[in-house]
This record gives structure tokens, C-alpha cells and sequence, in this order.
């Protein structure tokens, strides 16, 4: 996984999937509509807009585990697996 997250063709792809998690979040918040009032009302829709930011965010968590990886192997001088 962090072979394919540290392909540079998708770092602007997904840099663009944080910020886009964080306006549906912020959205949902100036609507009035927080996480225990959408579990409460509509759990179906709560559970499916969780795993939706949680995919959203994956690609850039993916890629800074790569990057951080990449970067602490190069700096102790042990070599990659």
C-alpha cells in the first residue's frame, strides 16, 4: 500500500480528499446536524458519511505514512524492505 500511496501522479488527488472531508463536516455542523443527532435519527446515513470521510481521508493518511517511512529509512541509514 505504500508503493501505490507514494506515486506522484495522485498527490494532488489526494490532498484534495482532506479538505474536502473537512467542508462535509463543517456543512453538516452549520446545518445544526452533529454526530449524535445523526446516529440518533438517521444511524444508516451517520454510519454511511463516516466511512465516507474515513475513505475521503485514506489516501492522504496512506501517503504520509509512505512519506514518513521513506524519510526515517533514508535518515537511519537502514535499508528498505
Amino acid at each position: 500500500l505504500a508503493w501505490w500511496a507514494a506515486r506522484t501522479r495522485r498527490a494532488v488527488w489526494s490532498t484534495l480528499m482532506v479538505p474536502i472531508a473537512v467542508v462535509m463536516v463543517v456543512v453538516l455542523q452549520v446545518m445544526g446536524l452533529n454526530a449524535a443527532i445523526l446516529s440518533a435519527f438517521a444511524p444508516d446515513f451517520a454510519l454511511m458519511l463516516a466511512a465516507l470521510i474515513a475513505l475521503l481521508c485514506l489516501p492522504a493518511a496512506l501517503r504520509a505514512w509512505a512519506w514518513a517511512r521513506r524519510s526515517f529509512f533514508r535518515s537511519s541509514g537502514i535499508e528498505q524492505p
